[in-house]
C-alpha cells in the first residue's frame, strides 16, 4: 500500500450577512483546478462577527455537509467560527452557502480550501485543535501533531476586528485565502482567513500568527488547526465469485 500525495485544488472567499449569499466553487484559484471533482474534499471556514455575547449557532444551507467544531469568543467584538468539510460526490457542489445572520449588525466572511488524495473515509488525520482570544484580531492556530505521512496541515482563523487593514498570511505557509466584512451597523468587521502546510514530516507543527491589521482591546479571535490525511492508492478488495465458492466450501 501506498500514500497519494494531497494536492490543492484551489480557493474561493466571500463576504455578506443577507439570506441566500454564497460562494462559488466553479472559479477557485491558486490550485490545479478551477473546480472540484468527484471525490475532492471541501473544508470552509465560517465566520460570523456580532455585538452580543450569545453564541450564535452556524450552519451551512447547502447539504452534506460534516461540522468540525462551532466556536466562539466574546468581546466587544464577539467572533463565532465553525469549520465543515464534505467529499464531493458525482455531480460536485457548484457553490457553499451558509445560513446567514440576515442582520448588518452581524458580518459574515466564508473562505474555502478544496484539496484532493484525501482519505475517503477518515479525512481528517487527528482531531483538530482550537483556541479562543480575546484583545486581538490576528488570528493564531494552536499546534497540531498529525500521525500519517504526508499530512497536510490547515490553519484556520476568524476574528471580529474593527474596520482595519487586510491581514496577511502567517510566516511559512501558502494558499492563503482571506476576507474582511466591516459593517457600520455594527462598528466592527468579520475576518476570516484559511491556509496551509504541506511540507510536515514528523512532529508538532505550531502555526504561526496572522500578519497585518491590528490589535485592540475590543477585538478578539478564535483560531483551529486540521491535518487532512492522504487516501491509499489501494483499491478496495472485493472477494470474487469463485473465493466465495471456496469459503463456503
Amino acid at each position: 500500500m501506498a500514500l497519494l500525495t494531497i494536492s490543492y485544488v484551489g480557493g474561493a472567499s466571500g463576504e455578506g450577512h443577507l439570506t441566500g449569499w454564497s460562494v462559488s466553487l466553479n472559479s477557485l484559484s491558486g490550485g490545479t483546478n478551477s473546480s472540484p471533482s468527484e471525490g475532492d474534499i471541501v473544508i470552509v471556514n465560517f465566520v460570523r462577527a456580532t455585538g452580543s455575547g450569545v453564541d450564535e449557532n452556524l450552519a451551512m444551507s447547502t447539504s452534506g455537509y460534516t461540522e468540525l467544531f462551532d466556536i466562539q469568543q466574546t468581546n466587544s467584538i464577539n467572533t463565532n467560527q465553525a469549520v465543515f468539510w464534505k467529499i464531493m460526490g458525482a455531480s460536485p457542489d457548484s457553490t457553499v452557502e451558509v445560513t446567514a445572520s440576515n442582520a448588518s449588525t452581524k458580518p459574515e466572511v466564508v473562505t474555502v480550501q478544496v484539496w484532493r488524495n484525501v482519505d475517503q473515509i477518515t479525512p481528517m488525520d487527528v482531531t483538530p485543535t482550537t483556541t479562543t482570544v480575546s484583545g486581538s484580531s490576528r488570528a493564531n492556530s494552536p499546534a497540531i501533531t498529525p500521525v500519517t505521512a504526508g499530512a497536510v496541515i490547515i490553519a484556520c482563523g476568524a476574528a471580529g476586528g474593527g474596520n482595519d487593514s487586510d491581514n496577511t498570511v502567517p510566516s511559512g505557509m501558502t494558499n492563503f485565502e482571506y476576507g474582511l466584512n466591516y459593517q457600520a451597523p455594527l462598528g466592527g468587521s468579520a475576518k476570516g482567513g484559511i491556509c496551509s502546510y504541506s511540507s510536515w514530516t514528523s512532529g508538532s507543527y505550531d502555526p504561526a500568527a496572522w500578519g497585518g491589521g491590528n490589535t485592540a482591546s475590543y477585538h478578539s479571535y478564535t483560531a483551529a488547526t486540521l491535518a487532512l490525511r492522504p487516501a491509499s492508492d489501494t483499491p478496495a478488495f472485493t472477494p470474487s465469485p469463485m473465493m466465495h465458492l471456496l469459503q463456503m466450501m
